[in-house]
């Protein structure tokens, strides 16, 4: 039994830190309780944070990797408004800096901290991510080469980001569309397809003109596909043109 498909998802913040990229990516707050914090930052940033322009549970992402950085900055100006987010480079680094609402922050279960007659004198609560680190970027050229090179097909997985979701499928249908990739199905990452809550037409009908089917994921006990928002309104206007996508378990896969 031979693969002949790959799936490959789409660039965040959150994959280019955990593949080892030289990207650093923090809450303004953290950045502030970093030591001697303004020495490492231009002069205008570090003004800007104290005058309070941003606030501190906004996204501060940066690089000194100039590959990296054409990356990130190209992936948002195709995808979100320009007043989204604000730019500065300095000494061959380049930092942006989100400009996401409070609710775009997600935090740990609220701790208790007890003095030691276990009487409770404080809560805990500390910032797990800001959500725009799982926003799609766009998809990585080498690993696209690299599988079409490999002679198989793509399966692209993009990202949604459902404030400002305006530009998304028509900027993932054109980078699809540049890496002349032609996928036969498509997978949609997250609790959302790209594009909700108001691009549902757009993607029906680039999927729907290029014979697209969509991937409905199973859930561990394969007895349900997982919700997805917008999946089953897809699904009927595609005429349950649509394939299961499941998991193997190591035990399962090493049995087959």
């Amino acid at each position: 039994m031979g693969a002949g498909s790959v799936a490959i998802q789409e660039e965040s913040i959150r994959t280019l830190v955990k593949e080892g990229k030289p990207v650093r990516s923090n809450i303004i707050s953290e950045v502030k309780a970093m030591i001697d914090w303004e020495q490492n930052y231009p002069k205008v940033l570090v003004d800007r944070i104290n005058d309070r322009t941003y606030r501190d549970d906004q996204l501060l992402i940066s690089s000194d990797s100039e590959e990296i950085n054409t990356f990130i900055k190209e992936g948002m100006e195709e995808r979100y408004p320009a007043d989204f987010y604000d730019v500065y480079e300095s000494n061959n680094k380049q930092y942006i800096v989100v400009k996401t609402d409070f609710d775009q922050i997600l935090y740990t279960s609220t701790l208790k901290a007890v003095n030691a007659n276990t009487k409770e004198v404080a809560e805990i609560r500390d910032v797990y991510q800001n959500i725009f680190e799982d926003a799609g970027l766009g998809f990585d050229p080498v690993k696209i080469e690299l599988v079409k090179k490999s002679e198989l097909n793509i399966v692209p997985r993009p990202a949604n980001y459902d404030k400002y979701p305006e530009q998304l499928v028509n900027a993932f249908i054109k980078e699809i569309d540049d890496f002349h990739v032609k996928p036969e199905v498509m997978i949609f990452g997250g609790k959302q397809l790209v594009g909700q809550p108001t691009q549902g037409n757009e993607l029906y009908e680039y999927m729907n003109d290029n014979n697209i089917s969509v991937a409905l994921i199973e859930t561990p006990v394969q007895r349900a596909h997982i919700p997805q928002e917008g999946i089953d309104e897809l699904t009927e206007a595609l005429e349950y043109d649509a394939v299961r996508l499941f998991f193997c378990s190591k035990l399962y896969s090493e049995e087959i």
